[in-house]
């Protein structure tokens, strides 16, 4: 999956903040209003990019290891962004796992009842063709 035309502006803008960073204290000058408005703007790009990867990623995984308690989806669904996928049982709470967007599950990784560790992937979804900005 290619998504690199998202993400190049946002590249260039942290690698200029970086370079100004990176410059030893005696040679930086006060922050102008101009680099708080790159720093806010890169700040904003980052943002972007975090959304859009989890828009187009095409897998889900677990933030923290648990117990599957119900798995609501199968492969070759339909879903829509925002419906419940399956339900973890962690830290002795349920965590519902909803869709981050509209598509088609290719895999579902864990059944009822099973133990995840962290970082696991949980549900994969068909790949999406990236759409040009």
């Amino acid at each position: 999956m290619t998504v690199s035309c998202f993400f190049r502006p946002a590249f260039l803008a942290v690698i200029l903040a970086i370079g100004f960073a990176s410059r030893p204290a005696s040679a930086q000058s006060p922050p102008s209003d101009e680099l708080r408005q790159a720093q806010a703007e890169v700040e904003r790009l980052k943002q972007e990019v975090a959304e859009l990867r989890q828009q187009y990623d095409a897998r889900l995984t677990a933030l923290m290891p648990g117990r599957v308690v119900k798995v609501m989806a199968a492969a070759g669904d339909r879903v829509a962004k925002g419906q419940a996928l399956m339900i973890l049982d962690a830290m002795k709470m349920e965590h519902t796992i909803t869709s981050p967007r509209e598509g088609v599950i290719e895999r579902v990784a864990y059944k009822e009842n099973e133990l995840v560790p962290a970082d696991a992937v949980l549900v994969v979804f068909r790949e999406n063709k990236v759409p040009s900005p």
